[in-house]
């Protein structure tokens, strides 16, 4: 017997879930949508001198940290996310910038961005 999939909190068993979050809708009787991820920010309204100056902040980060600047990006250990997190925040600190500067600027998602400036909790 399979059950209604409002009663699984909009989740079916079957459904692939890797990459997706659930939001609260008020427009659904579960509450509950599903959505996929949210794209990462591009870079390219950069120069090229400035994204060399923050991909070397990232690069000195992820040196005192013991990591490759490579890691430091893309990968979920303490160090690497330490590294990640202290880039995040020289960045914004150092030229007063928002969020969604920041997340343009390291080519992350704003809500990224905000999770390690310590301002938003896990989904």
């Amino acid at each position: 017997m399979s059950r209604p999939l409002t009663m699984l909190g909009g989740l079916a068993p079957w459904l692939p879930t890797a990459g997706l979050r659930r939001e609260v809708d008020a427009d659904r009787e579960s509450g509950i949508r599903v959505v996929p991820p949210r794209e990462p920010s591009p870079r390219d309204q950069y120069s090229p001198a400035t994204l060399a100056l923050v991909d070397g902040l990232l690069a000195r980060c992820a040196a005192r940290h013991g990591v490759t600047p490579e890691a430091a990006r893309s990968r979920r250990t303490a160090p690497a996310l330490a590294a990640r997190y202290e880039w995040i925040r020289v960045l914004r600190d150092t030229w007063a910038l928002s969020a969604s500067e920041t997340a343009r600027m390291v080519g992350m998602d704003h809500a990224s961005v905000l999770y390690a400036l310590g301002r938003r909790g896990p989904q």
